[in-house]
């Protein structure tokens, strides 16, 4: 799989990227598992809803779509700063459709995610950093 060419497409047609990964998912049962896949998909699910007007039915559920797949991405692992992003970001969408309460519990998943996307970072850079002493 060429995922820099699945980069482009999801940064430059979201929709078709959206597409192709979903279709890539029904075919291959391991997709679905595929971390790589699941937060590109999170990502295209993101950038098309944000294409729409806010008041877009389609918007809101492109929205919580992404946040699943990009749920499903971090559960399988942990240390994938994308996945962690993703999450966070689609997180922090999801509650623009939410009442207080929601926005509030959704608020310390929300916090979770950055703390941890910050971790990643910083133990990625330590280990870059170790590499050269």
């Amino acid at each position: 799989m060429d995922f820099a060419k699945l980069d482009k497409l999801v940064d430059s047609e979201p929709e078709k990227a959206y597409e192709k990964i979903k279709q890539m998912l029904n075919e291959d049962e391991a997709a679905k598992e595929n971390v790589e896949l699941l937060w590109r998909l999170a990502k295209a699910c993101f950038l098309w809803g944000n294409s729409m007007q806010k008041k877009n039915p389609k918007r809101k559920l492109l929205i919580f779509e992404g946040r699943t797949y990009a749920q499903s991405a971090y559960s399988l692992d942990e240390n994938s700063f994308e996945a962690l992003r993703w999450t966070a970001v689609l997180v922090g969408s999801a509650t623009d459709f939410m009442g207080p309460k929601e926005r509030a519990e959704q608020g310390h998943v929300f916090k979770e995610a950055v703390a941890k996307s910050e971790e990643v970072t910083l133990k990625k850079s330590r280990n870059s950093m170790d590499g050269r002493i």
